[in-house]
């Protein structure tokens, strides 16, 4: 049989069409990651930024690293063949790096109230969920369909920065929290549809809901399990509110 024959179809999309004699995939993923890579490099760089997200630096860095990784590989398989590659066992090992360290720094947010939305938690769980269902998928089944999918749900990392950026131009985006769940989320579906990820909404609502929805019901405990729970990013930790004074009525004027 012809290898040809087990490729992935790719998206219908026109942009994202691997078929064309112009590569537009890799020259428009090449494109997305040069315009976010200064932002990256700063990312890397600054000392300040780890520390308030209660981290070590060098766990951003390696992040970064093995997701370029990743995504320069595939597209230099996919250009020297002509369609997209099977995923091998180094390419798993390299998204269960990449979902690990994904993992630690989405329950360190923790310590970034602004961006402590259980939602963006949440969709960030399952990301890394629907990365390693669909690298292990691609490796068992030798997919060319699901390796793609894994690492266009990687990418869409670029859109949701994007997403964020330009959160301020919607109506009912006011906080920081607002604008991280908006852009991560729209980011996630775009991912999704590039990737055209089998049955990938369906994956990712009831993945996200469900967890979601176990957070809500363990918070209510307080014993050994749910702090171990706690401690990987599963269960939210409980917050202290400041008590608040009772609003003074106003005083009346004549």
């Amino acid at each position: 049989m012809d290898s040809t024959n087990t490729t992935s179809t790719g998206s219908e999309w026109p942009l994202f069409n691997k078929y064309n004699e112009f590569p537009l995939d890799h020259i428009y993923t090449f494109c997305m990651f040069a315009y976010w890579m200064p932002h990256m490099l700063r990312m890397m760089k600054s000392k300040g930024y780890a520390k308030a997200h209660h981290y070590h630096r060098s766990l951003l860095i390696v992040h970064a690293i093995v997701s370029i990784i990743e995504v320069v590989l595939f597209h230099v398989k996919s250009w020297h063949l002509g369609h997209d590659p099977k995923a091998n066992n180094f390419d798993l090992f390299l998204c269960v790096i990449q979902t690990i360290t994904s993992l630690v720094m989405t329950e360190r947010m923790r310590f970034v109230p602004r961006l402590t939305l259980e939602l963006s938690r949440g969709s960030f769980q399952s990301m890394a969920f629907m990365r390693v269902l669909a690298s292990g998928l691609a490796v068992y089944l030798e997919s060319t369909e699901w390796h793609r999918a894994s690492i266009k749900t990687l990418v869409s990392f670029v859109w949701v920065r994007f997403l964020i950026k330009w959160s301020s131009k919607f109506a009912g985006i006011d906080t920081s929290g607002q604008a991280y769940s908006l852009g991560l989320i729209g980011g996630i579906l775009m991912g999704i549809y590039e990737g055209t990820y089998p049955h990938g909404i369906a994956i990712y609502m009831g993945t996200t809901l469900s967890l979601l929805a176990f957070d809500r019901w363990a918070s209510k405990f307080d014993n050994p399990v749910i702090d171990s729970l706690r401690f990987v990013g599963l269960v939210s930790h409980r917050v202290e509110k400041p008590s608040q004074e009772p609003e003074k009525p106003l005083k009346k004027v004549d």
